[in-house]
């Protein structure tokens, strides 16, 4: 019986609590393996666990997140894999997750944003300087490098740093977050690391991914902010979030200059354990798309949203777009004159990144499948060339 299945054995019969939970010993365990290759006896001790879960005391955060967590981790056994899983997506605080259908708070949503990124990203540059597998010197210095540019100005919105500079120490960074996050925000990062191998670069892969998604949910606060002013006529309120919609998708670039520096030959090695788990899964990025305007029904109908049920619910329930509030505006130059600078900046924005993704995903793949068995690179090239609103002259 491996080390973690004692420890939680042991807890379950001790003075079991859902804050001292043995956390540690378990993901220690999950990263000297890999989470695809956990051992039996372990499975079945954190299945006893959510099992007995209702008979554990603690704090409704403390039993909330151990179950999630617990949820996470059992996420092949249970047949429920999937890329939110894989992400460890539900352990991660996202933006707009409080808005509870109120007027978004795009302030708040931003500040989530550039709190996990930083602890994603620190955490990312403090690992690779760790080395691995086949990693030079050279490769770890560009990784640093890059990382400090996603880095950078999220420190400094953040009052953390006003210029990181050239010589960086990855540890002093990673500190340096660390200390300005609450308990709640270290735990998070911490448990929210989960590879299915033991490939050094599948740890680059799953941050930058983590950070690409809480990006993508700033983004569609940006847009259903805009389709709050738009509904309103606050139409040059409208174009700042538009805006700050493009800024932030333009500072994130880098982060695609990260991933690339991941071999494909060690993605070849963990994705034939990813199965289940693809990027169509993700929910804030359709959300981002479906914000835009109401997609074709031909989309609508594939593969692309029935991956993502709960979007593919509020499209279908009516929800307002940026087209259809646009469309309800008198047409007037001046409202031209304001929103369509700003439309045609994030349309290219979002072309940008699905250019670049699709070229990242041809180097990774080939022609092979994506993972989760999705039609993988052709998919992608499809999608590069939907367009992002239209009509009137505006973006397409």
């Amino acid at each position: 019986m491996t080390t973690a299945a004692v420890a939680i054995r042991a807890w379950l019969v001790g003075p079991r609590h859902s804050d001292n939970f043995p956390y540690a010993v378990v993901t220690d365990e999950l990263h000297r393996v890999g989470k695809h290759f956990l051992d039996g006896e372990l499975v079945a001790a954190l299945q006893q666990t959510r099992t007995e879960l209702g008979s554990v005391p603690g704090s409704y955060a403390s039993s909330q997140l151990l179950r999630a967590w617990l949820d996470v981790m059992l996420d092949k056994p249970d047949g429920r894999y999937c890329y939110h899983t894989y992400l460890a997506l539900p352990l991660l605080p996202q933006p707009g997750q409080s808005d509870n259908g109120l007027t978004p708070d795009t302030a708040a949503a931003l500040r989530c944003r550039d709190r996990l990124v930083a602890a994603l990203i620190a955490d990312t540059v403090r690992f690779a300087s760790t080395g691995g597998e086949a990693t030079t010197a050279t490769l770890t210095g560009k990784r640093i490098r890059l990382g400090t540019r996603v880095l950078t100005p999220v420190l400094r919105r953040l009052g953390l740093t006003d210029d990181l500079g050239h010589d960086v120490d990855p540890h002093e960074v990673w500190q340096r977050v660390q200390s300005a996050l609450d308990a709640d925000e270290r735990q998070a990062v911490a448990l929210s690391m989960l590879p299915v191998s033991t490939v050094h670069d599948e740890h680059l892969f799953i941050r930058v991914l983590q950070a690409w998604e809480c990006t993508f949910a700033l983004v569609a606060v940006n847009l259903s902010a805009v389709v709050n002013e738009l509904s309103q006529q606050a139409v040059a309120a409208a174009a700042r979030g538009l805006d700050a919609a493009t800024a932030v998708l333009r500072e994130s670039a880098p982060l695609f200059s990260l991933l690339a520096t991941m071999r494909p030959e060690s993605f070849a090695e963990f994705r034939v354990y990813t199965d289940g788990a693809s990027a169509i899964q993700s929910d804030s990025y359709k959300l981002v798309e479906s914000l835009c305007r109401r997609p074709e029904l031909a989309r609508l109908h594939s593969i692309a949203f029935a991956a993502v049920p709960g979007v593919l619910q509020r499209v279908e329930q009516g929800q307002p777009t940026v087209q259809s509030q646009l469309a309800s505006l008198p047409p007037t130059g001046g409202v031209d004159a304001q929103l369509t600078p700003a439309m045609e900046a994030f349309a290219e924005a979002i072309r940008a990144w699905r250019r670049t993704h699709y070229s990242l995903a041809v180097r990774m793949l080939g022609d092979q499948p994506g993972t989760g068995s999705t039609p993988g690179t052709p998919y992608l090239q499809q999608v590069r060339d939907i367009p992002v609103f239209t009509g009137g002259g505006r973006a397409a």
